[in-house]
């Protein structure tokens, strides 16, 4: 995150705008299967798999007393929910970015986007 901020720094003397952008609800409505997927792209342990299931589908204890399984989302305040998503948004937005943006420069960590453009640099397709 540091090194985003310091390369965020520099961008924006050399950009005249800067977009930020927060994805509303993020890590409540993360994908499992997409994001799933995207973990088995790059680890093939089984254990390590079978424990990031098991983090992401961990039953959520209501004020009720009552457990809720849940379909999608991650564990916010949890130690891996920002790793997740910074592996899932590389697919998700930083792949996207470079195939159809690729002069716009940009940072990320997890949900949180700068992007540095001038005018006119931005017309989302």
């Amino acid at each position: 995150m540091q090194q985003s901020l310091q390369t965020a720094k520099k961008r924006c003397w050399r950009s005249p705008w800067a977009v930020d952008l927060d994805i509303k609800g993020f890590f409540d409505n993360l994908n499992h299967e997409l994001m799933m997927k995207a973990v088995r792209f790059h680890c093939k342990t089984p254990w390590i798999l079978m424990y990031i299931e098991r983090w992401l589908k961990a039953p959520i204890k209501t004020t009720e007393e009552s457990l809720v399984y849940p379909e999608r989302g991650s564990p916010q305040g949890s130690v891996i929910s920002p790793l997740l998503a910074n592996l899932f948004m590389h697919y998700a937005f930083d792949e996207w970015m470079r195939r159809l943006y690729p002069n716009i420069p940009f940072e990320r960590y997890a949900d949180d986007i700068v992007l540095h453009c001038g005018l006119g640099a931005i017309v989302f397709r």
